[in-house]
């Protein structure tokens, strides 16, 4: 998922931590350590209420890096 302008998920990932939600921002997969506005998102469990719910919580932590001034 790529998040538009400079949002950060680096900075992103302890705050969605704190609401129990985890994600791999990308630079993980980068060694130029690029993609910083980018993440991945997994699931190895058949999809459940609870995963809705975290994506909820990830849109709108997102939402939030997105329009805040950089």
């Amino acid at each position: 998922i790529t998040l538009p302008g400079k949002a950060d998920t680096l900075k992103l990932l302890p705050k969605a931590i704190e609401k129990k939600v985890n994600f791999t921002p990308g630079p993980f997969f980068s060694p130029a350590r690029r993609f910083a506005n980018s993440f991945r998102l997994s699931c190895g469990n058949p999809f459940e209420d609870r995963f809705q719910k975290g994506i909820e919580i990830l849109g709108a932590l997102a939402k939030k890096a997105c329009t805040k001034p950089h």
